[in-house]
């Protein structure tokens, strides 16, 4: 795992260069390009945040509360669906040429980056319009970014390993996550579950994950129980990682074809 990793951030430009490529094609012929992920947000979260916000007491922060929870799901529930399949959308260049397996799952996490780094903007309108101070948390998104990415990283290779070996776990993947987001803190508060249902948010692994560029927003900093929680996520996932993939990496390419 760890010489198959090594050689795939050696040949970055392989990676940089194929999701670059895959972000241009998507919006070739169109004149504003990438834009219109931001457009397709403002059009979409905006209403929804004017409905919840007049169900439920909410205060200035639930705009940026709500919209950077949905723009991390999108970024988060997107990239484990689409790093599932990297392995077999990649066939192609598998068989044919030796490059390395993490090449693929750091080329789909970086092209997804690049469309919620885009999605990210519409949050600076926000901030200014309800007068929202930007604290100094907010540096921490960085470090979020990136603890984010290495659990997608480490969980996205082994769904990547699941689906190339059981395509039946690509169809379940998508209604699995659909489910998740009802039941994960996104667009509704916390403060309105009930003392008894706390749980499904203290120990939900996908709140922590979305908590880590959301909480930097709105001026709060993850609690002593998320950042425990956060370290046992990341723990599992690269040791997980490294054993199956160091034990079924020979077997990848019989799997694919």
């Amino acid at each position: 795992m760890n010489n198959d990793f090594l050689k795939s951030i050696k040949a970055w430009r392989i990676w940089l260069y194929l999701s670059l490529r895959e972000t241009q094609s998507a919006y070739q012929h169109t004149l504003i390009g990438p834009w219109w992920g931001i457009i397709n947000n403002v059009f979409m979260l905006l209403p929804v945040c004017f409905l919840y916000s007049h169900l439920m007491p909410t205060d200035k922060h639930y705009y940026v509360f709500a919209i950077s929870g949905v723009i991390t799901w999108n970024f988060i529930s997107g990239s484990l669906s689409q790093l599932s399949v990297a392995f077999v959308n990649s066939s192609a260049y598998l068989k044919e040429i030796p490059i390395p397996y993490c090449t693929f799952i750091l080329k789909q996490l970086f092209k997804n980056t690049i469309g919620f780094i885009h999605g990210l903007i519409i949050i600076i309108p926000i901030l200014f319009y309800f007068k929202i101070p930007i604290h100094l948390s907010i540096l921490f998104l960085i470090p979020g970014l990136i603890l984010l990415w290495i659990i997608l990283f480490s969980y996205g290779m082994l769904l990547a390993l699941m689906v190339t070996r059981f395509r039946d776990f690509y169809f379940i993947i998508p209604k699995l996550m659909t489910t998740l987001f009802f039941i994960t803190p996104i667009v509704w508060q916390p403060k309105f579950l009930s003392a008894h249902y706390q749980y499904m948010v203290e120990y939900n692994p996908l709140n922590v994950m979305i908590d880590l560029i959301r909480k930097p927003l709105i001026g709060e900093m993850l609690t002593g129980q998320q950042l425990s929680l956060l370290a046992l996520i990341i723990l599992i996932g690269v040791s997980s990682c490294i054993v199956i993939f160091s034990q079924f990496k020979n077997r990848l390419i019989f799997w694919i074809t």
